[in-house]
């Protein structure tokens, strides 16, 4: 590429926005399944309205479904820990 270093690191920065997202999300509520659950379900609805994966089957089921599906897990996983 003919762009400075600082341009390639900005562009990489911007490109990993939606996996730092991911990683802060799991991070922060990884102690509270159920609200990581609904955090995980959010923002697999907002990559998919935000980016359109919607819009293309394979998109939709390489970006949005493994974040749906971590979600839903995380919810499952809550109603099935003991002492609940």
């Amino acid at each position: 590429m003919d762009t400075s270093v600082w341009n390639q690191l900005l562009g990489l920065l911007i490109h990993n926005i939606p996996a730092l997202l991911l990683l802060l999300t799991l991070i922060l509520t990884w102690k509270k399944p159920l609200i990581a659950g609904i955090f995980f379900i959010a923002l697999a609805v907002a990559l998919s309205l935000f980016w359109g994966t919607y819009e293309e089957l394979t998109t939709f089921m390489v970006f949005t479904v493994p974040m749906l599906a971590t979600g839903i897990l995380f919810i499952v996983a809550k109603y099935l820990k003991p002492g609940h």
